[in-house]
């Protein structure tokens, strides 16, 4: 596999990660109208608060998946890169500032970037702060 292919391959895969994320961000203004929801409504109930719990920790995994894949997919492209300049191929500095931006060979994790994990934290805190906070009258 050349350089350019693995840049073709690497593009494609954002391209699915780019149309999950928008999937996802909407996902995410679902979990505000539902918590919002449940918040202003006076008939919920226990089920329905954990039941909007349940959708928006759910949302909140579904993203921390989606990061994990990309980060997964960035290092392996990164590794494939790494080999076939180990294969005595040069390597462009794009690829090789890509090598060096990522961790080769790294195996899955769900734990996120510093910014995702603040953005991902802030949204639960917004929407289940919002579903189990007593109302302020």
């Amino acid at each position: 596999m050349t350089e350019s292919e693995v840049f073709i391959v690497g593009s494609q895969f954002h391209q699915m990660i780019a149309i999950r994320f928008v999937g996802m961000l909407f996902l995410i203004w679902v979990g505000f109208r539902l918590a919002n929801g449940i918040r202003s409504s006076s008939d919920s109930n226990i089920i329905m608060k954990v039941a909007g719990s349940v959708f928006v920790l759910s949302v909140a995994f579904f993203y921390l998946f989606i990061s994990g894949m990309t980060e997964m997919m960035n290092n392996g492209m990164a590794g494939m890169l790494q080999n076939i300049a180990e294969g005595g191929t040069s390597l462009s500095e794009g690829a090789k500032s890509f090598i060096a931006s990522n961790n080769p060979g790294a195996e899955f994790s769900f734990i996120p970037n510093i910014w995702s994990g603040l953005f991902i934290l802030s949204v639960l805190v917004i929407q289940l702060g919002s579903i189990w906070m007593p109302k302020q009258d």
